[in-house]
């Protein structure tokens, strides 16, 4: 990006704002990783015990929303309890820093939990349609056939 003005400016702005930066695999999958690491490494640093149950409870509603929404619970199962894992290390300290960044950088952890975040999403647009309907159908000019037809095809694959 040399010779960019622009970037390069935003980039020393970012050099002056934060202090550190965590650098995600770039496959597509970036938002997910870095959201659900960054989330759980919050928790992890705060040790904050009421949100760690907040969050124990919030995933395991969606268990039902997921099924509500057509997925097989066969599908989520395995992932959804990686991510109670997680949170119940953190919550009762058997997970520290180390482990966490050694979760994220074991694909077979990392991927399955990008992909329960992927589900998530897509239930949550299917939910909400009315809401997020003129954004989808906003963004093509020739929309897909409904909002459940998009998730499939831009947030779950």
């Amino acid at each position: 990006m040399q010779g960019n003005e622009v970037f390069m400016k935003k980039i020393q702005n970012l050099e002056h704002t934060y202090s550190h930066i965590r650098r995600t695999r770039g496959d597509g999958n970036c938002f997910f990783r870095a959201f659900i690491f960054s989330y759980l490494e919050n928790l992890l640093n705060t040790l904050d015990k009421a949100e760690c149950s907040r969050i124990l409870t919030c995933v395991q509603s969606w268990r039902k929303k997921l099924i509500d929404v057509g997925f097989q619970e066969l599908v989520f199962e395995d992932a959804m309890e990686l991510l109670l894992q997680q949170v119940n290390g953190i919550l009762h300290g058997n997970i520290g820093q180390e482990a966490l960044e050694g979760a994220f950088q074991d694909d077979m952890i990392s991927n399955t939990l990008v992909f329960l975040m992927r589900l998530i999403t897509s239930a949550e647009v299917q939910r909400r349609e009315d809401h997020f309907l003129p954004f989808i159908l906003g963004m093509y000019d020739e929309p897909p056939a409904s909002v459940s037809a998009f998730t499939q095809r831009y947030v779950v694959s």
